[in-house]
């Protein structure tokens, strides 16, 4: 995914994970699968006040929206 304005697609997040561990697992595999992706911004912060992210309500990944069903076909067994 691309920051660059010029980029007018518009983006949906994908699905909430429990753990990082679980949403890097999908990033990987999306982008592996050539879709482009993203970590929920609120949600990447290693944690707050030693509180994991996780308690914090999850990890999103955002993907563009012509994207999402075959990104959710590919990581709905992840969990």
């Amino acid at each position: 995914m691309s920051s660059n304005s010029s980029d007018s697609r518009q983006t949906v997040r994908l699905k909430v994970f429990e753990s990082s561990f679980a949403a890097n697992l999908a990033l990987t595999k999306l982008r592996d699968e050539g879709i482009p992706c993203q970590l929920d911004g609120g949600s990447v912060w290693p944690g707050v006040v030693g509180v994991p992210t996780e308690s914090l309500g999850g990890v999103g990944i955002i993907v563009y929206a012509d994207d999402y069903d075959r990104a959710l076909d590919l990581v709905k067994d992840i969990n």
